[in-house]
């Protein structure tokens, strides 16, 4: 299993072979905490790598019982710890971030103790990563940029120059998220994989990132560009990623292609162009079908329900937006619940259900008011994001 992770820098096909391979050979396992240890891991990696599948997760959860009842603390914290990833998977952001601190620790105590143990990728990708990427869909954007600030910071204080700027593209994203547009395309426009805090380049690392990092430069690059109304180089960029998931899927293409698609959608509603909008909205949709994730699906939903009020088609936006509030439903995913409720407002004037229209009017100042709350006043964030069109409209609108 230790090589399922590398090959899919480059191949998911050849990393689910390995997956699949270490499956077989976990059968002849004959002890059952080792074997479901084992198994456990197998089908982690098979949704982290390759996106949802019920199967997979059922096999964790039952494999969970017996390494929860039998399997030693180490064993169980690096369960725990794919738990939490499963859990980001399923938009429960907040248990997620609990887990990954609380077991994290376990782990680096036990590391100290035995020092045969080694953290580094596991450490680097649920609590340098999953930890603050995790806080940006809960809206706590201060948080968010004060633990990549710091987990960056370490990282190049240690050399792992790689990972620290992937953490940086991990973080322009979130910065797309909340509009500051300026910022995330400076960040993508001078990424490199060996780029360091004084700006200097290290020519001992790769010049150029493997493709998963390259892709979520390209998307994040994209959006920024898309945002700031730079619309040719952004659809260049947008698409130049999409034709490179399509022709070669790598470790989270199930993730990084519905936010290009999403961008893209963006892209084409601004640029009133419906049909070409209408095709990536239907690529969410589709892509975002059957899965737990809540905050992709939403939007997926809410871009839709958007273009068809344009399209004053009112039944399919009816439609669209009644999956959108029951898809969010009571989970914290404040990314997506303002801008549903702002679609639902939208389309409960339209239909002159004022009473309705004011319910969600209030829902949804209130969810965006606490994404602006999550930062200081006279934040450059909170200024761009709380004067951004679609934040403002809603604010119009209360």
């Amino acid at each position: 299993m230790g090589q399922a992770y590398p090959a899919s820098w480059h191949s998911l096909s050849r990393s689910e072979r390995v997956v699949s391979s270490a499956i077989d050979l976990n059968r002849h396992q004959t002890d059952p905490v080792v074997r479901s240890i084992i198994q456990a891991n197998c089908h982690f990696w098979r949704l982290w790598l390759g996106g949802w599948n019920d199967e997979s997760a059922a096999i964790c959860r039952e494999c969970g019982v017996t390494i929860e009842a039998s399997a030693d603390r180490r064993s169980v914290a690096w369960y725990r710890l794919e738990q939490a990833l499963i859990w980001f998977m399923s938009s429960r952001y907040r248990a997620s971030r609990e887990q990954i601190e609380r077991e994290s620790s376990v782990l680096l105590k036990d590391s100290i103790e035995s020092p045969d143990l080694n953290l580094s990728l596991g450490y680097w990708g649920t609590y340098q990563l999953t930890r603050p990427w995790s806080a940006v869909f809960l809206g706590e954007w201060t948080t968010a940029d004060r633990e990549f600030e710091e987990e960056i910071t370490l990282l190049e204080r240690n050399r792992a120059l790689y990972l620290a700027n992937t953490l940086r593209l991990y973080r322009a994203w979130g910065q797309v998220i909340a509009h500051e547009f300026e910022l995330a395309r400076d960040t993508c426009e001078i990424a490199a994989p060996g780029l360091d805090g004084d700006g200097n380049i290290d020519e001992n690392f790769p010049t150029a990132f493997l493709p998963a990092e390259e892709r979520i430069r390209l998307i994040t690059l994209g959006a920024a560009e898309a945002g700031l109304g730079q619309y040719e180089p952004a659809l260049a960029h947008l698409e130049a990623a999409r034709q490179q998931m399509l022709e070669n899927p790598v470790v989270l293409n199930w993730y990084w292609r519905i936010a290009a698609e999403w961008a893209l959608a963006q892209l084409w509603i601004a640029r009133a162009d419906v049909d070409r909008a209408s095709h990536h909205a239907d690529e969410m949709l589709a892509l975002s079908a059957h899965r737990p994730e809540a905050t992709w699906r939403a939007l997926a939903l809410e871009t839709r329900a958007r273009i068809a009020i344009g399209q004053r088609d009112l039944a399919r936006a009816h439609g669209c937006v009644g999956e959108a509030l029951s898809t969010i439903g009571d989970l914290e995913v404040p990314l997506a619940a303002w801008r549903v409720h702002g679609a639902a407002t939208e389309l409960f004037e339209l239909a002159g259900d004022e009473e309705s229209a004011q319910h969600h009017r209030v829902l949804g100042r209130a969810a965006l008011l606490k994404l602006g709350g999550s930062l200081p006043p006279g934040h450059s964030f909170r200024r761009r994001f709380l004067s951004s069109r679609p934040a403002s409209d809603m604010l119009v609108r209360s």
